[in-house]
């Protein structure tokens, strides 16, 4: 029954923007909800309530006024204060935390740079070797498919 509930939209039929069939649905819906009717009686109060209040020119600048006043509450936050200030510094500070990284992950000694070095070079010549094993691979299958009847591989021929 809550599904029911989620799609009646009571606020659409009293403004009467429902299509004809949708309008019936929620007039059938309202007949067995007693829920759904208090929603309704509540919100034709407030919609006489709102109706009763009085109305008020406005100023054909109001817009603009307060947009104007929003801009300039925004920028006197205290934390736009504090990023006006700190944000030079902590650019800078940045740019001191990647140099000092930089420097203690730099190897110390000549012979640690060389062990890294062979053990790269090491890395490269067995990922070489693989490649060079598995394109040999690819070569035995593709002769292996090249050889079979063509009707086989959907029409290829030697």
């Amino acid at each position: 029954m809550k599904k029911a509930h989620e799609t009646v939209n009571l606020s659409a039929w009293l403004d009467d923007q429902l299509s004809p069939a949708d309008k019936a649905a929620v007039e059938q819906h309202l007949k067995q909800c007693r829920r759904c009717q208090n929603l309704l009686a509540d919100l034709q109060q407030v919609r006489a309530m709102t109706r009763q209040q009085p109305s008020y020119a406005v100023s054909p600048f109001f817009a603009s006024r307060v947009l104007a006043g929003y801009r300039s509450a925004a920028a006197e936050t205290f934390w736009s204060e504090l990023d006006r200030l700190w944000r030079p510094f902590l650019r800078w500070a940045a740019v001191a935390a990647i140099i000092l990284v930089a420097l203690l992950a730099w190897p110390q000694d000549d012979q640690a740079l060389e062990n890294a070095v062979q053990v790269t070079e090491v890395e490269l010549l067995s990922g070489q070797q693989e490649l060079v094993q598995s394109l040999g691979d690819m070569n035995q299958v593709l002769q292996f498919a090249l050889s079979q009847p063509s009707s086989q591989f959907g029409g290829f021929s030697q």
